[in-house]
């Protein structure tokens, strides 16, 4: 009787085991894959309407084709407008998971993560954004994504090279080297944005982007460097001069999305997520385009003197600039990142 109730009781404890081991292995198998949820999308951008905020056009792209490829079961909800925190507050929350998504980031921050994400802060490194999209959209670019994805736990979903920076000011009209000198300059709180200032002779002074505006208005700085469609969505034209199109930097925004989150999403599911990213890549990037010349007439009709430089004048930063910041730059990342980079800018030329 003893025997028959001590191998009932391990049969009974075989079987408890068993069923516990199967829900386990159930709970697993429902972790990996989310069929559906909410996606929280944040940026730093207001969305009045689509044609003067072109990142309404990106969110309400994205967002459309999202829940409607998916029969509704994901639903994006939109946080613009510094909602959920500044640029490196909501790039660090889609790092941690906390957020799925966020977009508008400044490839700069990233730099945390991926140091040779900086090899794009080369000066006068793209002449045209076309040259910048061919580069991002080929090898060199589909490389970086992986590399990016390794080191910081974030998916590049599309990259955003919107418009050409150039220098404003409040001082004087900018065609030379020379012309920087003594002006001081907002940068981000970038140290290769900054060594860049520097080496045409002008004072980099970091101030936050909300603060931008206030301080050019009290001259607390001379000024800054924008593309066109920023000048006129955050009124810079209204306290600067000079608009001088020297394109220095190209502005490179990043779409991303929280790796683990994407990995749990089935196949169709991570290609709708793509698909619905690079259609708002499209509507982002055809305004911004659609736009740049009717946003200079703009800046213009607003008093703002606008410079177009010569190819000579041109040069004449490049060769500034250029060398001393890669210099500077092969002290912080890879300098096969940079000899790669400019390989893959000299091949997108050609084309």
């Amino acid at each position: 009787m003893l025997k028959n109730r001590k191998k009932l009781l391990k049969v009974s404890l075989y079987i408890f085991l068993l069923i516990c081991f199967s829900m386990m292995l159930n709970v697993q198998i429902i972790a990996k894959t989310i069929n559906s949820g909410t996606i929280k999308l944040a940026h730093s951008e207001p969305e009045i309407d689509i044609i003067s905020t072109p990142y309404f056009a990106l969110t309400s792209v994205f967002k459309d084709i999202v829940e409607r490829e998916t029969q509704g079961r994901f639903k994006v909800e939109i946080y613009p407008t510094k909602q959920l925190g500044d640029l490196r507050s909501m790039m660090e929350q889609c790092a941690r998971g906390i957020i799925e998504m966020t977009t508008g980031q400044n490839s700069g921050l990233l730099s945390s993560y991926y140091p040779d994400i900086q090899a794009f802060d080369i000066p006068y490194l793209f002449r045209n954004t076309e040259i910048g999209r061919s580069v991002l959209s080929g090898p060199f670019g589909q490389k970086m994504t992986k590399e990016i994805i390794e080191a910081s736990g974030l998916r590049v979903l599309a990259y955003f090279p919107s418009a050409l920076r150039n220098f404003a000011n409040n001082v004087r009209e900018i065609r030379t080297p020379d012309d920087m000198k003594g002006l001081k300059i907002r940068t981000m709180e970038i140290p290769i944005h900054m060594k860049l200032v520097s080496s045409l002779g002008a004072a980099p002074t970091p101030i936050s982007w909300q603060e931008l505006y206030t301080a050019l208005q009290a001259g607390v700085i001379d000024g800054n460097e924008q593309p066109p469609y920023l000048m006129r969505t955050a009124k810079l034209y209204e306290v600067q001069k000079y608009y001088t199109l020297d394109g220095h930097f190209l502005n490179l925004v990043l779409f991303m999305v929280n790796e683990d989150f994407f990995q749990k999403l089935s196949a169709s599911d991570q290609n709708v997520i793509k698909y619905a990213a690079k259609q708002a890549q499209l509507a982002f990037l055809g305004i911004i385009m659609a736009k740049e010349a009717e946003d200079l007439k703009f800046l213009a009709e607003k008093g703002m003197k606008i410079t177009a430089l010569t190819p000579e004048e041109y040069q004449m930063f490049r060769d500034k600039a250029q060398p001393v910041v890669i210099e500077e730059l092969k002290k912080k990342i890879s300098p096969a990142m940079i000899d790669e980079l400019l390989k893959a800018v000299e091949e997108a030329e050609k084309k």
